[in-house]
């Protein structure tokens, strides 16, 4: 297992690398939520997408009540907490993980994205009508 793994692990980061391109575009109107970009010339192929969100606690328990197995920081981070910066703190309070597989099928991105914005818009308390 390990050796076919070895010998997919290219065409798998590819596949990583498309799926978090159309996930980002399918999530990118989300009201409250950030995307951080690939800068020009990288193609990430992490398991995971992150994402800043207003919100997030009640975002992460949405998604997680619809089945995505999304993470918040505190299983992410690889800095010691005494050693972050105040910007990594604040990044803290907002960051959450969507899960990125290379075996996603084109139904499950948007399974992903509906996913996220349902969760979204339900954590953000609707404001009163104004007349």
């Amino acid at each position: 297992a390990a050796a076919a793994r070895l010998s997919q692990s290219v065409e798998r980061a590819s596949m990583r690398a498309r799926h978090a391109r159309a996930l980002r575009t399918n999530i990118a109107n989300v009201h409250g939520v950030d995307i951080a970009d690939d800068p020009p010339g990288v193609q990430s192929a992490g398991g995971f997408v992150p994402l800043l969100i207003e919100e997030r606690d009640a975002v992460l328990a949405g998604l997680l009540a619809a089945g995505v197995p999304a993470l918040g920081p505190e299983t992410a981070w690889l800095a010691p907490e005494d050693q972050r910066s105040e910007r990594a703190l604040l990044a803290a309070e907002r960051a959450l993980f969507l899960p990125l597989l290379p075996f996603y099928r084109p139904q499950d991105l948007v399974f992903l994205g509906e996913a996220l914005r349902r969760a979204a818009l339900a954590a953000v308390p609707p404001e009163p009508i104004k007349r």
